[in-house]
């Protein structure tokens, strides 16, 4: 399978019946158009983000090892693939059930996916 270009390969058909979650809530989140939106908190995910957590929590190509942070973000982060509340430890946002990192899209997160807060 050939690379599109932004580091990851084509996911086409492989996300329709998936499920995702939002990584500030953990609601699951709702396939609109080409990306993955947060309904719960009205944050539509970027083409960067929405293809990087497809290919590192739905297929499993993304296995980069994302850089350990140098401070701590001290607010709950959740799973992507699982929905669960992620562990902040030894400078490393991480699933303890999939072993799914955030630590290189935190900026991400915080500085341009805004999320309402839940109801």
């Amino acid at each position: 399978m050939m690379n599109q270009g932004n580091g990851f390969l084509p996911v086409g058909d492989v996300v329709k019946g998936c499920r995702m979650h939002c990584p500030k809530c953990g609601k699951p989140l709702t396939r609109t158009g080409a990306t993955w939106t947060c309904m719960n908190g009205d944050m539509p995910l970027s083409q960067r983000l929405n293809d990087l957590f497809e290919a590192r929590f739905i297929i499993g190509s993304d296995v980069r090892k994302p850089t350990e942070m140098s401070y701590r973000v001290g607010v709950t982060w959740y799973c992507p693939g699982c929905g669960i509340a992620m562990d902040e430890a030894d400078n490393n946002i991480v699933c303890s059930h999939c072993g799914g990192m955030l630590n290189d899209v935190i900026w991400d997160l915080i500085e341009l996916h805004p999320h309402k807060k839940s109801e």
